[in-house]
């Protein structure tokens, strides 16, 4: 049975995308934990401080791009769902071959937030 994340890290640097994916998270999972962060630098020692089940950024961040924020992410969270977010098709056209060798989902805005959430429940990782 897919679980649900218990804490999720938002990355976008548009106020009105953060607040429509919290939003729309906690509708769904009211006991999930949601971080949000406007850009790269604020998102980097969040990353290194906590234990996230999900993180979601968008490419272009103003300071950085989402892909680079993804690989450190993997890095640290090796077990952690990634959605990278663009309303710019070049963008994930660009970012698909290394994106899926680091098992980052890609998503293209506006987001059909259904299949977000199908995306961030996973199946638990049973170690033998």
């Amino acid at each position: 049975m897919p679980m649900v994340p218990q804490r999720v890290l938002l990355v976008d640097d548009q106020p009105a995308a953060l607040h429509f994916l919290r939003s729309g998270l906690l509708h769904a999972w009211p006991s999930c934990q949601v971080d949000l962060a406007g850009n790269a630098t604020q998102a980097e020692p969040l990353i290194r401080r906590h234990r996230y089940d999900a993180m979601i950024t968008d490419y272009h961040l103003g300071d950085g791009t989402g892909l680079d924020l993804a690989r450190l992410a993997r890095r640290r969270l090796p077990l952690a769902t990634i959605v990278l977010t663009s309303a710019s098709p070049y963008a994930l056209a660009d970012a698909e071959i290394e994106a899926r060798e680091c098992c980052i989902g890609l998503l293209p805005k506006p987001i059909e937030f259904s299949r977000l959430l199908q995306s961030l429940q996973v199946d638990p990782v049973v170690v033998p």
